[in-house]
């Protein structure tokens, strides 16, 4: 998911964008799963706003990374196209207590897992999904477009904030406000509109790895509305919810508070320090992610012909969520780069 407003004269690294005036905005990163905020700047809040257009860069990430949003979805999942392989592995501190080695079973990571697909299923498997991704893309952008500044002047009225007094020395708790419930507003309503996509989209890859031949987005839609009705294009909207307001509100409670205890002017450190809290808060928020993608597909004819371990089918979110927990399996695929599976002595 992706809520930004305008950005001009920013700079980007790591995935965050700095600039004098601070706002959040939410990405769902598809290469390491996990929801990081991006940290965006608008211009001159004393000068005038130019009109919210199209970002053609996003519709080019979604071609361009499509296999790493497949990957994390399927790991989700519990799907393995790979062997573990074994590592026979010894911590420094384990040398110096005289410990033994110690095997570790590691799973393969993002590189590993997307050539295992595309060798065991062809490069279709690259574009799985990628229609309904751009469709998904396109909704958000229009309905931001639309709601942004409507919503931001209304709101501003409501709590008698202006946003040319934006630079306050103390903690400005109608700052918050205004943008955390701008932010939740476009959410709920971009996720109303999106999710029965979403939902198409994990049918489209379950369906390619399969090996399913192609069809359009409306027969799976249709599929899926004969299969589970209105609850299976719903099911899991709840948890994903959820978890993009925390993250929304506890970003910006975050910036909020470090705006008033640091005025650091050096914007390499303020970009660690937004990186590193925005993947706090996204790691802590996965478990919502998780259940969420999981239940998309919950009942799906695809997903249930896929021998995939410990991974029933659910009757709700809430005992999706416990049975992840009671396994122990509640962060899994929350990165795809270090995937340690056990550890035994040797």
């Amino acid at each position: 998911m992706y809520f930004s407003t305008s950005s001009l004269n920013s700079r980007s690294i790591w995935g965050v964008s700095l600039s004098p005036q601070f706002k959040t905005e939410i990405r769902f990163s598809s290469t390491i799963c996990l929801p990081l905020l991006q940290l965006n700047g608008g211009s001159d809040p004393d000068l005038p706003q130019p009109p919210k257009q199209f970002k053609v860069s996003s519709f080019l990430q979604i071609l361009l990374f499509n296999i790493g949003k497949v990957s994390s979805f399927l790991v989700q999942y519990g799907y393995e196209p790979v062997s573990p392989y074994t590592v026979a592995t010894r911590s420094i501190t384990d040398y110096l207590m005289g410990r033994p080695k110690v095997s570790c079973v590691y799973l393969p990571g993002i590189y590993g897992y997307s050539k295992g697909l595309v060798q065991k299923f062809g490069w279709s498997c690259v574009l799985a999904g990628v229609g309904p991704g751009l469709t998904i893309k396109l909704i958000e952008e229009i309905i931001e477009m639309q709601l942004a500044h409507p919503i931001e002047n209304f709101l501003c009225k409501k709590f008698g904030y202006h946003m040319q007094n934006d630079n306050y020395p103390f903690f400005n708790m109608k700052k918050i406000m205004v943008v955390c419930i701008q932010k939740t507003i476009i959410s709920s309503v971009t996720l109303f509109y999106t999710y029965p996509i979403i939902v198409v989209e994990n049918n489209c890859i379950l369906r390619c790895i399969k090996g399913e031949p192609s069809v359009w987005m409306w027969n799976i839609f249709r599929q899926v509305w004969q299969e589970a009705g209105i609850g299976g294009i719903y099911s899991g909207v709840i948890p994903l919810l959820l978890g993009q307001i925390t993250t929304i509100w506890c970003m910006e409670f975050i910036l909020e508070i470090y705006r008033l205890i640091t005025h650091n002017e050096v914007k390499l450190l303020n970009c660690l320090f937004y990186y590193l809290s925005s993947f706090v808060v996204s790691y802590l928020t996965y478990p919502a992610y998780l259940v969420s993608g999981i239940m998309s597909a919950n009942k799906s004819t695809a997903r249930l012909n896929l021998e995939i371990p410990q991974l029933p089918v659910f009757k709700s979110s809430l005992a999706c969520f416990k049975h992840l927990y009671n396994t122990g399996i509640w962060f899994r695929g929350s990165s795809l780069i270090l995937r340690r599976f056990i550890c035994t002595e040797l």
